[in-house]
């Protein structure tokens, strides 16, 4: 009886390191600016290609492509966008202003008026 306690009790931590290790070179690979084909994969997992999307400032990707691993949810859910073998133009954050400097960029949330919702300071022109 305790040998098969012994088993259940060990099996979550038995199986969350090698889920970790997946979930963190996905997460990685989804933020990598490479080009890798991921052909008939690309409707079961989410690539690089689709995850730009969702990072994308072309208007039309706006509150698209939310899924972590699996595109196929988007889909199920409406919120799915990937113009097919297309890449976004451009990716980032169309109409923020930042602050100038590392410190004060992470500083700023906690020292942004939100009703002016302008940082403090010089903005950065990137």
């Amino acid at each position: 009886m305790t040998q098969w306690r012994a088993l259940i009790t060990r099996q979550p931590l038995l199986c969350s390191i090698p889920y970790g290790a997946i979930v963190a070179t996905h997460a990685v690979m989804n933020h990598t600016n490479t080009r890798v084909p991921y052909g008939v994969l690309e409707h079961l997992i989410v690539s690089p290609r689709i995850h730009h999307w969702h990072h994308s400032t072309d208007k039309k990707a706006y509150d698209k492509n939310f899924a972590v691993h699996f595109p196929w949810l988007d889909r199920l859910f409406g919120s799915h966008y990937a113009p097919s073998n297309e890449w976004p133009k451009e990716v980032g954050l169309d109409d923020a202003v930042f602050p100038k400097g590392f410190i004060q960029q992470h500083l700023d949330p906690f020292l942004r008026n939100p009703e002016i919702g302008q940082p403090k300071g010089d903005p950065s022109t990137r």
